[in-house]
């Protein structure tokens, strides 16, 4: 096992929040003023309006500092999420899983018609979600191509970058090609680092690879789990792979997964290995 261990600093200090579910009543009476000006075209806001909201706002511009959003989407953000909680009467501290699900959208079509607003602000919606409120079903909402891009978002593009790159080199190691170590396990881990809300390898653990491997969707993306177990384990990141947990892993991917290049797969003792041709 890797002997260093550098721990992971939330990028947003949560602590410093109130997060009371429930609105205020001078926040609620905030919210009313700020749309009944809104609806007379009224474009601004009264200095005793954002200070009433600014329990609300503070967590909103944090992330927004973090992502080094555009003044476009600052703003978009900011006003749907108030128009949110006039809507809901609630704060979103109050937001369960069910309620992000909804607010969020499966697609971004589906977004743009119910909030009748830019679907770009659903991608800003999502990070939010994730960092300040500990949505846990990020991975669903996005499609395949934007893991990567979400966690280098989130996490900062150096650790993620540092992390592919580890992995990348010892399937590369073992004979797999570009297209497989860079595209396909690229996703499955971004997966897993965003599941394990650290863009550390040395904070996975089997039992996160598990439930990566048990949620995904697909037959590939379930023999792709085993496959990073594999190769953490080969980085000593982790103690075994889900192959040497269960045998019949190997099994599987040995006829499904494909063989590297210049070789070829068989397994032997549960576990995988590769044959030179």
């Amino acid at each position: 096992m890797s002997s260093e261990k550098i721990d992971w600093c939330w990028p947003i200090n949560l602590s410093s929040y109130d997060r009371s579910p429930g609105l205020t009543k001078e926040e609620w009476s905030a919210l009313n003023t700020l749309f009944e000006l809104r609806k007379n075209r009224n474009p601004h806001t009264p200095p005793s309006i954002k200070l009433a909201l600014s329990r609300l706002m503070q967590p909103m511009n944090d992330v927004l500092d973090f992502t080094e959003a555009r003044d476009h989407d600052r703003r978009g953000l900011n006003r749907l999420l108030l128009c949110i909680m006039y809507r809901r009467q609630s704060s979103y501290w109050a937001w369960a899983q069910d309620d992000w699900l909804e607010i969020i959208c499966p697609t971004t079509e589906a977004f743009q018609q119910y909030h009748t607003t830019d679907y770009s602000y659903r991608y800003y919606l999502i990070v939010f979600s994730y960092l300040v409120c500990g949505f846990p079903e990020v991975l669903s909402v996005f499609a395949k191509c934007q893991h990567y891009t979400f966690a280098v978002k989130v996490f900062g593009r150096s650790p993620v970058e540092s992390s592919v790159t580890r992995v990348r080199e010892i399937l590369n190691a073992w004979g797999y090609g570009p297209q497989r170590s860079h595209i396909c396990f690229r996703r499955v881990l971004c997966d897993a680092l965003l599941l394990n809300r650290s863009p550390y390898l040395e904070d996975l653990n089997v039992a996160v690879i598990d439930q990566l491997r048990q949620s995904s969707k697909t037959a590939q993306l379930k023999r792709h789990a085993v496959m990073l177990s594999r190769a953490l384990a080969g980085l000593g990141v982790i103690e075994c792979s889900l192959t040497e947990l269960n045998p019949t892993f190997a099994e599987r991917e040995a006829t499904k997964i494909g063989a590297p290049q210049n070789g070829r797969i068989y397994v032997k003792g549960g576990v995988l290995h590769r044959r030179w041709q």
